[in-house]
């Protein structure tokens, strides 16, 4: 038995040192894989929406033609792939709130706070397609009322990894 303990003693402390270090440098991140933050806002428009009956959405909203406009702010971070080498990816944060619209017929105001993250294969350009939903202003939100379709082209400094350009129109579904 005093073998054993002699044998436990020796070896354990060694051993478990040699564990927590393992842990703790596999759970670090490099410094690389920080990431590369940019943004851009740029100025959308475009119209969304269907001519339809007189019937409503549950939004409280007729489903008419509207016409957007405003500004979309583009977040980018790059990310790099220290585990598999892989090319770098960009996560990207679309920020909507600043886009509104105008109904056709009825000329009432309608509003998106749509955010949407999306990530994406870092390259010199890439085209990115996301849908929204919009509401009549002054109604709320139910998630179940008309979209429409933001559409970017974005550039990309690939050597600084930074988002440099983009530019966007919106469409119907």
């Amino acid at each position: 038995m005093k073998v054993f303990r002699a044998m436990f003693t020796s070896v354990m402390p060694p051993l478990l040192l040699a564990m927590v270090g393992a842990l703790a440098w596999g759970m670090s991140a490099p410094a690389s894989a920080a990431g590369t933050a940019s943004s851009v806002q740029t100025q959308v428009s475009g119209q969304a929406g269907q001519l339809q009956s007189q019937s409503q959405s549950q939004t409280g909203a007729l489903t008419e033609r509207v016409t957007f406009s405003g500004n979309a702010v583009v977040r980018a971070r790059v990310m790099p792939d220290p585990d598999f080498r892989t090319p770098d990816i960009v996560v990207l944060f679309i920020d909507m709130s600043g886009v509104s619209g105008v109904g056709a017929t009825s000329k009432k105001k309608y509003v998106t706070s749509n955010k949407t993250i999306v990530q994406r294969r870092l390259r010199p350009s890439d085209s990115v397609e996301v849908s929204f939903p919009f509401w009549q202003s002054g109604t709320s939100a139910t998630g179940s009322g008309p979209t429409g379709k933001l559409s970017l082209t974005l550039t990309y400094d690939v050597n600084t990894k930074t988002l440099t350009a983009a530019a966007g129109s919106i469409t119907g579904p």
